[in-house]
């Protein structure tokens, strides 16, 4: 074997654990159970680009290839006579399959190791017959894609009108500026004033006019 395969293997088997570490699940699948291990989600691109992490949560749910870790003694056989499927079997330990996106049960570990990928260690179990299929290149997840639920929505185009509306709105305070700069205060204030003293010298007089008629009134009965 060359240097350049050792060295290929080496770089695989590193990859490898970084995708797929060894960790204890703790759960033995029974019956026609596959219990698999998701691969891990990057946490910084290899570019150095940090993922955020709501992005690489939403990676992680999308994420479908998987390593099998244990099958149950009823998976891929007759449930009555425990004879093997005449197809065979379908996956065994230590192979990667594809698994659904939704269902199957869940769990995760916590797994602290590389500041590149994800801190927990996803697991899953589901029926035998829900594995989809084997996958050829399980360490490949350049073309993994964010689901469209989290795409943000397209802008809705803007009409003319609504568009007018906003320039104008935001130009009403820079017009409200320009009027500040360009007007005369003091006069605005006397012209004020000068208002409020005619206002108060008016109810004045209707208070004395109000004082005065009846006192009027009275002394024009008199002199009748």
């Amino acid at each position: 074997m060359s240097m350049a395969n050792v060295v290929a293997l080496n770089q695989s088997g590193d990859e490898e654990e970084k995708f797929f570490p060894s960790v204890n699940p703790g759960i033995k699948p029974f019956g026609s159970r596959v219990l698999v291990q998701i691969r891990r989600v990057r946490t910084k691109r290899k570019s150095g680009i940090i993922i955020t992490k709501q992005t690489t949560e939403t990676i992680l749910d999308n994420t479908c290839v998987a390593k099998v870790i244990a099958v149950g003694p009823l998976a891929y056989k007759n449930r009555n006579t425990m004879e093997p499927w005449s197809e065979g079997t379908w996956c065994e330990a230590g192979e990667y399959v594809f698994v659904p996106k939704y269902g199957g049960l869940r769990w995760e570990k916590p797994y602290k190791v590389d500041d590149c990928y994800s801190d927990t260690i996803q697991f899953a179990i589901f029926d035998d017959l829900n594995i989809t299929g084997s996958v050829e290149d399980p360490l490949n997840d350049e073309n993994e894609t964010v689901g469209a639920a989290s795409r943000p929505a397209p802008r809705r185009p803007r009409s003319k009108k609504r568009s007018l509306r906003l320039s104008r709105s935001k130009a009403k305070p820079i017009l409200m500026v320009m009027m500040a700069k360009t007007s005369d205060f003091p006069t605005l204030a006397m012209k004020k004033r000068t208002e409020n003293v005619r206002l108060a010298a008016m109810s004045a007089s209707a208070a004395v006019k109000r004082s005065v008629l009846p006192a009027t009134r009275a002394k024009r009965k008199c002199s009748g």
